[in-house]
């Protein structure tokens, strides 16, 4: 995710006084300012899914959510845009963090993500993920502890950083036994994109920037 979203961030910084060459850098990335909601909202999400397909899954999927919501990452020819919302509120020592990443048939959503105002683990008694996988949506309780079966989820490593004027906060996301939202028996993996053993027990990484109450001094 690195250097694809660097390279993004490189586009405009080189770009930014020729409005030709920048257009589609600038049409997916904001450029100066200090309040995300004053930017278009930008993220950079991959992932991969499994569960049993014998249980109506529809099996392993690598997703990519990489844009805004007016156009997607120029390496991703001929994708539609994503549609993304993030909110964030600030109190004195935490930040409430509520997002959706979603592309064509698929999505990712986290509620009530409560971390520390200088970043870390994440939790809260009401955080919940939210995975949708074509018609099937899969919800679970999100916490800093490893996964269980009481907390499927598990958040860590969410940091806050200015990314060139754009606020951005990213995060680890790693899911086991999402259970299926009418069928519980149902259950979904979440984790870094890729097939493997490896790949199962790593998390997948999310970055967004410019969320709606995101201030960094």
């Amino acid at each position: 995710m690195d250097a694809r979203w660097t390279r993004l961030l490189a586009c405009v910084r080189e770009n930014h006084m020729r409005p030709t060459l920048a257009l589609v850098c600038l049409s997916i990335l904001g450029l100066f300012g200090c309040d995300g909601g004053d930017l278009p909202v930008f993220a950079d999400f991959r992932y991969s899914t499994r569960c049993d397909d014998s249980g109506g899954c529809s099996g392993e999927q690598q997703r990519d959510v990489c844009g805004d919501n007016t156009a997607a990452c120029p390496e991703l020819d001929g994708v539609a845009p994503p549609s993304i919302t993030c909110q964030i509120v600030e109190t004195a020592d935490t930040r409430t963090i509520g997002f959706v990443t979603a592309g064509a048939g698929f999505s990712v959503g986290i509620t009530q993500l409560v971390v520390p105002i200088a970043g870390g683990p994440g939790g809260g008694p009401n955080c919940t993920v939210t995975v949708r996988d074509g018609p099937n949506t899969y919800t679970g309780r999100c916490g800093s502890s490893p996964v269980s079966e009481a907390q499927p989820c598990q958040i860590s490593a969410v940091t806050f950083r200015d990314d060139m004027g754009n606020p951005t906060v990213d995060g680890n996301l790693i899911c086991r036994n999402l259970e299926h939202s009418a069928s519980p028996t149902l259950r979904l993996e979440l984790s870094a994109p890729g097939s493997g053993s490896t790949v199962e027990m790593t998390p997948a990484t999310w970055r967004i920037a410019n969320c709606d109450g995101l201030q960094l001094e």
